[in-house]
């Protein structure tokens, strides 16, 4: 039982030993003889969310397997082991710059296998064309390499874009492996590269993260060991009845305070899109922290109605955005945001506030904007870039 748990735990799934206590004194009733009652108790103890149930059931189904099944998935896992190995070895052996083989990441290494011979080809003939290229040296790897991961991430968003299966095919993966590309493969990709199909899943996990985020904030408001401090006259009033020594001692806890949340959201060219997962995410956090304040910019400044904008979908958000791109310009001008920020919304600018800037740096008169950006810095709790 230990070392299913622990398998789980491996897996991901957060399992307290209250919990695992809570799985033995089930099994004690139910007994062993039953094997969906098991699966079912455990189940009922162990899983705590909905998106950790297809994992148990995997992990479930591998464990508890009878002894040929486990021999035959071992045997599938060490081949397919052994395939990546093999895969790998090859893409390091074919992507060579200058007789050293590039530092590439292991999934662009297993995309590169994955790809036609013609595109191999080609990158081959680019690697040596450069290698042997004048004036060309080992301080042009870096370069190369960013090149040659920029050119996968292309063919990636093409084959995504054609909406075939996933890319290497799912009948090489097991399954867990195979519901976690599924399900959890938008966490770690780049927003700009999500494509259109996907994006109703997108927001769904934007949403999930949401509530988590707000959950964990008014957790740590109500645990927080670091905020409770002894309050003295208290505990001297108290402790009259004992002759003034403080056998018990009163303890004061500061009063949870919501931060003043303040969104500055460029929505030049590229950035739109970033910006409305960022909007999305803190719509979902607005009934947990304080009514937040939005503003996007170009090259002016304008305020945006959280409530009213972002309750629709991603599509609807991107949408209204490029809208006010109109009224904001095309060109990013952080500094003109910053100087209309101060002397029209003053009052935003104090100790409490948390200002949270996206954008990506790419503005005119940089100088300025960063010295405006300081100065901003020390009215506010924080800024998070």
């Amino acid at each position: 039982m230990l070392e299913f748990v622990h398998l789980l735990r491996r897996a991901g799934l957060r399992i307290s030993t209250a919990e695992v206590m809570d799985a033995l004194q089930a099994l004690c009733f139910i007994g062993f003889t039953d094997r969906e009652q098991v699966r079912a108790a455990l189940r009922a103890t162990l899983v705590k969310e909905a998106k950790d149930v297809p994992v148990f059931e995997e992990a479930f189904r591998a464990f508890f397997a009878p002894p040929a099944v486990r021999n035959e998935l071992v045997r599938q896992v060490k081949e397919a082991q052994a395939k990546r190995h093999q895969e790998l070895a090859k893409a390091e052996a074919e992507l060579v710059f200058q007789g050293e083989p590039l530092a590439l990441p292991e999934e662009d290494k297993l995309l590169y296998v994955s790809l036609a011979p013609e595109e191999k080809t080609r990158l081959q003939q680019f690697l040596e064309a450069t290698s042997t290229g004048k004036n060309v040296d080992h301080h042009f790897r870096p370069l190369v390499t960013q090149l040659v991961r920029s050119h996968l991430a292309y063919l990636r968003r093409q084959h995504r874009g054609a909406g075939e299966a996933a890319w290497p095919e799912d009948g090489e993966k097991n399954p867990l492996a195979l519901w976690v590309e599924r399900n959890c493969g938008l966490w770690r990709q780049d927003v700009q590269e999500i494509a259109a199909a996907d994006l109703p899943r997108a927001q769904a996990l934007v949403a999930v993260l949401a509530r988590r985020l707000a959950t964990r904030i008014a957790r740590r408001y109500r645990q927080s060991a670091k905020a409770r401090a002894v309050d003295l006259r208290r505990s001297l009033r108290y402790n009259l009845r004992f002759g003034g020594a403080l056998f018990c001692l009163k303890y004061r806890r500061r009063r949870p305070r919501k931060p003043l949340l303040v969104l500055l959201c460029d929505i030049s060219g590229s950035m739109a899109r970033y910006s409305s997962f960022t909007l999305q995410l803190l719509y979902g956090l607005s009934r947990t922290l304080r009514q937040p304040r939005c503003f996007l910019f170009a090259e002016r400044l304008r305020e945006l109605d959280l409530r009213q904008e972002a309750a629709g979908s991603l599509e609807a958000l991107a949408a209204s955005l490029e809208r006010h791109q109109e009224y904001c310009g095309r060109q990013t001008r952080l500094d003109l945001a910053l100087q209309e920020l101060v002397e029209q919304h003053r009052s935003l600018l104090v100790r409490k506030t948390v200002l949270v800037v996206v954008s990506d740096t790419k503005t005119q008169d940089a100088e300025r904007a960063a010295r405006l950006l300081g100065e901003v810095r020390g009215r506010l709790k924080e800024v998070i870039w």
